[in-house]
Formats: structure tokens, sequence, C-alpha cells
């Protein structure tokens, strides 16, 4: 069974782009049967709530996205305040130029609706960057560790996954957590000096 897991895995995550590829899975997959091989798994909810990096991606992301609701609400704000003056003033307007100030502000109210999307996409184009930042930082650390430690799976923990039960041995929640901070702590102290010698 425990195979069969292995080979599933292996077909999940390796590039089928390789025509050699199914050979080298089958391969893989044959060399580890009659053999043990060490499982380990994170939980996820204690890595997101943990994680430096995502704390200040997270603060980021927050600040990012108070600016752009500040800057929409400014522009509906200014908008609003023309729909009123053009609602006060229309009885004093020619028919035409009341139908060319009412086209106009239905564009305006338009746009605004475009920029509005325009804004969101953005946000979400922000925050799917973090998510395929952190995904990298996270695979080439565990591939590094897994080759140290002689892991050779490792498993997401959370309330929706498929693993309901592991042994405390197998959780290496805090050694990642506790590692990825070290790195990303060095990392920024690196940004900071090469800016200031800049």
């Amino acid at each position: 069974m425990a195979v069969a897991v292995v080979v599933l895995f292996i077909l999940h995550f390796s590039d089928s782009n390789k025509e050699s590829n199914s050979t080298e899975i089958a391969e893989e997959a044959a060399s580890l049967i009659g053999k043990e091989f060490t499982i380990a798994f994170i939980n996820s909810d204690s890595l997101v709530d943990n994680l430096e990096f995502l704390k200040d991606q997270q603060k980021n992301l927050e600040v990012k996205s108070e600016q752009m609701n500040q800057t929409f609400r400014s522009r509906v704000e200014r908008l609003q305040r023309e729909i009123e003056t053009f609602q006060r003033d229309a009885q004093t307007m020619t028919m035409a130029k009341a139908r060319s100030t009412e086209e106009e502000l239905m564009k305006k109210q338009q746009n605004l609706q475009m920029y509005e999307q325009s804004l969101t996409q953005e946000l979400m184009r922000e925050q799917e960057k973090v998510t395929n930042e952190l995904y990298t930082l996270l695979t080439d650390y565990l591939k590094d560790y897994g080759q140290k430690n002689e892991i050779q799976m490792v498993f997401k923990y959370d309330r929706s996954s498929d693993l309901l039960f592991a042994k405390d041995s197998m959780d290496i929640t805090k050694v990642v957590v506790n590692d990825l901070n070290q790195k990303y702590a060095s990392d920024k102290i690196e940004e900071t000096e090469t800016e200031v010698k800049e």
C-alpha cells in the first residue's frame, strides 16, 4: 500500500514533459518495493501562523489593500459629488447638456467599476505571487531537509487534509518554521546591508 502511495505521489508531482519520465518513475517505484522509507508531516496551520515571511507579506498586502481602498473610496466620493451636483443643477440645464452630462457620469461610473475590478485582480495577483513564493520556499527547503534527514515524503496536515493521524515524532513543523525563519531573518539582514551599500 505504501509503495502505491509513493508511486501516485511521484506520478502526481513529476514533470510530465520529459519522455523518459515514465521510465524513471517506474524504476524509482520498483526500487522502493520492499524498502522502508521515512515519512514526516508539517502542520500547515502552524506553519502559516508562525512563518515571519508570511507575516511580513500579509502586512504588505494589508497596507497595499488599504491604499487601494482609500484611492477607490476617494474616486467614489468624487463621482458621488458630481452626481449630486448634476441632480441639483439638472433642472437649469438644457436637454442636450443634461443628456451629455448624464452620459458622462454613466461612463465615469462604468470606468469606476472597471477600476475596482482591476484593483481586485491586482490584489489577487499579489496574493498568488506570495503563495507561489511560499510554495517555492517550502518545497526547496523540504527537498534539502529530506535529503539530509533521509525523509522520502512530507505530508501537509490541516483539517481538510487526508492525513488524519500521525505520531508526534513525525511532525517536523517546528523545525521547518525555525529554519525558515532563521533563513528569512538572515536574508533580510543581507538585503538591508546591500541596500545600505548602494
